[in-house]
């Protein structure tokens, strides 16, 4: 096993607490975003420019929850100077987000087994985006090479977080706040130490 479980997330556990209320501002931020927009498509044609303003505003939000994770890893106290995205990042997330979104749905399209495969083969792009200031296509290639011998690993580890999160929403939906971050400092675990073993 390349990393341990229960590390990982005794790890994450603790060193997303000096910065929660970042991730709890994020999470308010992201859940305001989806409930406008889910409120917009009841005008189909009408504000589409509000629309994909909202999807920008999301992108630049999950930017930031990537951002804050890569931080507590490394036990950085989160803030709106070192969260906020630069442009040309920014530009490299969107694009690469959106190549992901399209090959996981066709994979999706095809049978559900190719979908869960690339959404494990490039699901490290976000982070090697920030931390490497890798392009789009750069960073969706050394996702590829990063998790390599180890996609059986990542989707156990994937189930063991959505096992943890439905924990957290079942706890009035207050814990989900808690299990989400410790997820989000949880991957940049699996992260680190997937680029640690690739040297």
């Amino acid at each position: 096993m390349t990393f341990s479980r229960r590390d990982a997330v005794s790890f994450g556990l603790d060193k997303m607490k000096p910065n929660l209320s970042a991730f709890l501002v994020l999470s308010m931020i992201s859940f305001l975003i989806s409930g406008i927009h889910g409120s917009l498509r009841q005008y189909p044609g009408h504000l589409w420019l509000a629309s994909l303003s909202l999807q920008l505003v999301h992108v630049g939000v999950t930017m930031a929850w990537t951002k804050a994770a890569l931080l507590s890893h490394d036990g950085t106290r989160a803030s709106s100077q070192n969260l906020v995205p630069t442009m040309q990042p920014f530009f490299n997330y969107a694009v690469a987000g959106a190549i992901y979104g399209l090959m996981v749905a066709v994979g999706m399209i095809l049978l559900v087994v190719p979908g869960v495969l690339l959404a494990l083969r490039y699901c490290l792009f976000p982070f090697l985006i920030l931390d490497q200031n890798l392009d789009a296509i750069a960073a969706l290639k050394r996702s590829a090479q990063l998790t390599e011998g180890v996609r059986g690993e990542l989707f156990v580890f994937g189930l063991l977080l959505m096992v943890l999160n439905l924990l957290g929403a079942l706890a009035f939906g207050i814990g989900l706040f808690a299990t989400l971050s410790t997820s989000a400092v949880v991957a940049a675990y699996v992260y680190r130490r997937l680029l640690e073993r690739a040297g």
